[in-house]
C-alpha cells in the first residue's frame, strides 16, 4: 500500500492511504496530536489504518466536526457499518481539501463548528455528495435554510445511532431525510407559515425584503428601487416591526420560515 500526504492550508496534515484499488483510507488530524496508543507514546500524528475488504459497491462517506470526542463517535459508528467506507475525518477547514480529493457519496458534518460557510461548502461538495447536515438544537429557520440551499438531510446530534447510518444509507440512495426529533418543529414552522397572510407585507416591503435577501446594502437597494436612502431605512423599520426581527439576517430567516418570500 502507498500513501500520499500533504497539508492543508489550516497547516493540518492531509494523509491519504492509497491501494491498487484506489482510495482505501483518508484521515486529517493536526500535527501532533495522535489517536491510538502507539501514536500518544511516539507522539506521532494520527496514523492511517487500511479498512478490510469491502463490497465494491459500498458507500464512501466523510465525516468533519471539531469537537474530537464527537467525531471519533461518528467515524466509529460509520466503520462499524459494512456498506460503508469511511473515506476521510475532518476537524475544520481542511475538509474542503478532504472533499476534494476523495469526492465521497456522502459528507456528515456539523457546519457550524468547522469554520466553513454553509453556501460554500455546499457549493463544494457539489451534485456527487449528498450532504448530511448534524448539529445541537437546530432552529426551523436554519434547517430550512439548509435544505433550500442544497443539503440532502439534517439531524440533531443527540440522534440515535440508528437513525444516522440508516439517514447515511438513504441520502446514498438519493432520498432526503429529515430526523424524527426535529419534525415537530419543522412542523410547527409549517403552520406557522400558513398562518400567516401573504399580504403582511406591502409589496414594497417584500421588494425591499428580496434585496435584503440577495445582500444588497440600503444604499444599493435605493439605486435599485429608485428611492432615498431615508426612505429605504423606513421601509426596512417597518419590515423589522411587523416581523419582529432585530436585524437583516433575522428578518430574512423569520420571513422565509413564514413563506413570506420564495
Amino acid at each position: 500500500m502507498g500513501g500520499f500526504s500533504a497539508t492543508a492550508a489550516c497547516g493540518r496534515r492531509v494523509r491519504l492511504d492509497m491501494s491498487s484499488n484506489g482510495l482505501r483510507d483518508a484521515t486529517l488530524t493536526p500535527p501532533g496530536v495522535p489517536s491510538d496508543k502507539q501514536d500518544r507514546a511516539a507522539g506521532q500524528p494520527r496514523a492511517c489504518r487500511p479498512l478490510p475488504s469491502r463490497p465494491c459497491d459500498r458507500v464512501g462517506v466523510v465525516v468533519a466536526d471539531s469537537h474530537p470526542l464527537y467525531l471519533e463517535s461518528l467515524e466509529r459508528n460509520v466503520r462499524l457499518r459494512p456498506e460503508f467506507e469511511l473515506l476521510g475525518v475532518a476537524e475544520g477547514p481542511e475538509l474542503l481539501d478532504v472533499l476534494e480529493a476523495t469526492r465521497p457519496r456522502v459528507l456528515v458534518v456539523d457546519h457550524t463548528t468547522i469554520g466553513i460557510d454553509r453556501r460554500e461548502l455546499l457549493g463544494r461538495a457539489g451534485a456527487a455528495s449528498r450532504v448530511l447536515l448534524i448539529c445541537t438544537d437546530p432552529e426551523p429557520e436554519e434547517i430550512y435554510a439548509s435544505m433550500a440551499d442544497g443539503a440532502s438531510g439534517y439531524l440533531a446530534k443527540d440522534c440515535p445511532r440508528q437513525e444516522l447510518c440508516e439517514t447515511i444509507a438513504a441520502l446514498a440512495r438519493g432520498e432526503e431525510r429529515l430526523g424524527v426529533s426535529i419534525q415537530p418543529a419543522i412542523a410547527s414552522a409549517i403552520r406557522l407559515r400558513e398562518s400567516v397572510p401573504r399580504d403582511f407585507l406591502t409589496d414594497r416591503e417584500r421588494e425591499i425584503l428580496l434585496l435584503m435577501c440577495d445582500g444588497l446594502s440600503a444604499p444599493a437597494i435605493g439605486e435599485r428601487v429608485c428611492v432615498s436612502l431615508p426612505t429605504v431605512k423606513t421601509h426596512q423599520h417597518h419590515i423589522f416591526e411587523k416581523l419582529g426581527a432585530t436585524e437583516r439576517a433575522m428578518a430574512v430567516a423569520i420571513a422565509l420560515r413564514r413563506g413570506l418570500i420564495e
